[in-house]
């Protein structure tokens, strides 16, 4: 069970986060609710900084994004399963001790990355 659902559950909180952050972009003009949003973008799509999101647009870019990151997501999810079953009696809190590990080093890459974007272009500008 866990080996099947696992990268589809990695999926589905990816697909949750990102619609939460869509939701707190939606008809935002204020930083107090556009800076969470965009973070939560960010962790919902780590790939969008590879394809130049947010700098540069294009509907292209933001779906070579989204579907990247649903191949990242689904890898992260199926990588969690086989390590949470190596172990004969095994439950979702394997799973998610699993992905939580895998996951830090993802969100905390793409949080270090936008940061540094963030100082590099603030600085040339």
């Amino acid at each position: 069970m866990v080996r099947r659902r696992g990268p589809l559950l990695a999926i589905a909180i990816s697909c949750t986060i990102g619609l939460l952050a869509a939701l707190l972009l939606w008809d935002s003009t204020s930083a107090l609710r556009g800076v969470p949003g965009f973070i939560l973008w960010v962790l919902a799509v780590p790939t969008s900084s590879l394809f130049g999101i947010p700098v540069m647009g294009g509907e292209l870019r933001w779906i070579l994004a989204v579907l990247s990151s649903l191949v990242l997501w689904f890898y992260v999810g199926h990588l969690a399963a086989q390590r949470s079953t190596r172990r004969v009696a095994t439950s979702w809190l394997e799973w998610r001790r699993e992905w939580t590990r895998l996951v830090i080093g993802i969100w905390a890459g793409s949080l270090l990355g936008l940061g540094l974007a963030a100082t590099v272009l603030s600085v040339s500008l």
